[in-house]
């Protein structure tokens, strides 16, 4: 059995970012305007978006993912598929997975997180998910220095981790990696074909010019 792993726009569950290298929408992008242009430095941002090599974005409201921005360590500002702020400067702690961000992950209809991760069967066989890690590298497997980047994730109830991690990292030894919620029956995940982790990531650039980074995952699974 071979596990894929593919992300999805947290609001359009249909609508996947493309693998990168693809030539097409395979980017995500922090920005005060659609084009990825008038990055304001030091601040972290309000809208993301997926575009692609050109900075084209993906048109209409499905190239526009519900954000989650960082305030501190422990709040949030999050946004819907429109841009309309939810929850203004809000604490983690405070979000129980109801009313805030449309009843939490809703894998069929999103408003959480900045990216929904899928793994799923080739095989059509079940399987649990014993670990996985997020984190941002700057492309050639060294720690950025452009941006900074934080994460947090939503677990199968809607509630997220009570503080954001900084995700920048180079995987060496999961350097830098947020470890994501084990998808075992503990944890209230059942053995399945397809496993989902709904995970917000905010970005801060530090530098002019040109800044980027490279998302990574790494999961490790068993049969069932």
């Amino acid at each position: 059995m071979a596990v894929t792993v593919t992300f999805f726009n947290p609001a359009f569950k249909s609508q996947q970012i493309e693998e990168l290298g693809s030539g097409t929408y395979d980017y995500l992008r922090f920005s005060a305007g659609t084009s990825g242009s008038s990055i304001v430095s030091g601040y972290y941002q309000d809208s993301t978006w997926i575009s692609d090599d050109a900075g084209g974005v993906l048109a209409g409201a499905s190239g526009r993912l519900p954000n989650n921005k960082y305030i501190s360590s422990t709040n949030v500002t999050i946004t819907d598929a429109s841009g309309a702020a939810v929850a203004t400067d809000i604490t983690l702690a405070s979000i129980t997975g109801t009313g805030l961000i449309g009843g939490g992950p809703d894998f069929d209809n999103s408003e959480s997180g900045t990216i929904l991760i899928k793994l799923q069967s080739d095989a059509s066989e079940v399987f649990r998910v014993l670990s996985g890690y997020v984190w941002v590298d700057d492309g050639a497997g060294a720690a950025p220095t452009t941006a900074n980047y934080y994460a947090f994730e939503y677990d199968v109830s809607g509630v997220p981790t009570s503080t954001w991690t900084s995700i920048n990292g180079s995987g060496t030894n999961l350097d830098g990696a947020l470890a994501l919620t084990p998808h075992v029956s503990t944890n209230g995940y059942d053995l399945s074909q397809d496993h989902w982790f709904s995970v917000a990531i905010s970005a801060q650039a530090n530098s002019s010019g040109a800044v980027s980074g490279r998302l990574r995952t790494q999961f490790f699974f068993g049969d069932a």
